[in-house]
């Protein structure tokens, strides 16, 4: 299986030993979110149906999910390497070939939707050098197609104990620009530009600060208290690199930014019992608009890519993969 991959969103959030977080909601009409299963898929040999496996203990099959603009849902097989889509009512659609990701030293890692419909899958090796490789591939595609990642060696990070997995993602922005982003640093690197593959010496050149997102501008983020010279907290530029919203005061993880422009933070609630995680929502000015308890999933099976996905509407997704089943937990906005 070698080394598992750590979803470095979530470990961010784990971090943040919070003992409590007091938010005042006097005379605020706060909204209402309430949640529903939108997927629930089994496992077994049919085509809409999920892969399964039991390595030691170690379970493994739906690893990571996208969510398109209309609110399809897109989840990977991790077991018969392939992406099954469902519509935004839930209901099976279809399935689109992907890598086998159990072939040879590939892990899964994470994968972007683009606008124009085509699926971009990264996955971690354990070549040192060529620690990151990138597939293409989309509905009527009958071959899966690699793209060159230039330098990926610069995108790894070592510790004292060796090499430290997890740090990478990929993303797609409003154009369908892809991007391997650094969740570390809050890096991102241009892999292609509205569907071109960029050569190695553009792509190099096309490192910068801040991450994309799908609604346009770039994301920043460092937790308070780390020792970065930059400031700490969040804050969203434009292409050129120019302030457009500073969030930096307020508190919480980055889980995503909706078509209006509302920022979703996330805190992990670990002084509760039973845990739960708590995501908050702003206006782009920074107002409170909404407080969403998410308790603790009873998911077993191993997930890569991002925990939580806000899609364009606000509504937030969530997938729990258990022994009986794979879920899509959609958390909408009601009031």
């Amino acid at each position: 299986m070698g080394r598992p991959i750590v979803n470095t969103t979530l470990a961010s959030i784990a971090a943040l030993t919070v003992s409590a977080v007091l938010i005042a909601t006097t005379a605020l009409a706060l909204e209402t979110y309430k949640a529903r299963d939108l997927v629930q898929a089994r496992y077994g040999p049919r085509e809409s149906e999920f892969g399964f496996k039991d390595y030691d203990g170690e379970y493994l099959g739906a690893l990571f999910f996208a969510v398109a603009s209309g609110g399809a849902i897109y989840v990977y097989d991790g077991i018969k390497g392939d992406i099954k889509v469902f519509g935004n009512s839930g209901a099976f659609a279809k399935t689109i070939k992907a890598e086998a990701w159990q072939v040879g030293d590939l892990f899964p890692a994470d994968m972007t939707l683009t606008s124009n419909g085509d699926i971009y899958v990264l996955y971690e090796t354990s070549d040192p050098q060529d620690c990151y490789k990138v597939f293409l591939t989309a509905a009527g595609i009958d071959t899966v197609r690699s793209v060159p990642v230039a330098d990926p060696s610069s995108f790894c990070h070592s510790g004292d104990d060796g090499r430290i997995y997890g740090a990478a993602g990929i993303v797609s922005d409003e154009h369908g620009n892809v991007y391997l982003a650094d969740w570390r640093t809050w890096k991102s690197r241009k892999l292609t530009s509205r569907g071109r593959v960029l050569p190695d010496s553009a792509q190099s050149s096309s490192l910068r600060e801040g991450v994309p997102v799908s609604t346009g501008g770039f994301m920043s983020y460092c937790p308070r208290g780390s020792r970065s010279q930059k400031i700490c907290g969040l804050v969203l530029r434009d292409e050129a690199g120019k302030l457009v919203r500073d969030w930096s005061k307020l508190q919480g993880v980055p889980v995503g930014i909706d078509k209006l422009g509302n920022v979703y933070l996330g805190m992990f609630m670990i002084s509760e019992h039973p845990a739960y995680t708590k995501i908050i929502k702003y206006s782009p000015d920074g107002s409170l608009l909404a407080v969403i308890d998410i308790p603790m999933s009873g998911g077993i099976t191993n997930q890569y890519g991002k925990h939580w996905i806000v899609g364009t509407d606000g509504s937030i997704y969530e997938m729990i993969g258990t022994r009986e089943s794979v879920r899509v937990r959609k958390w909408e906005r009601v009031r």
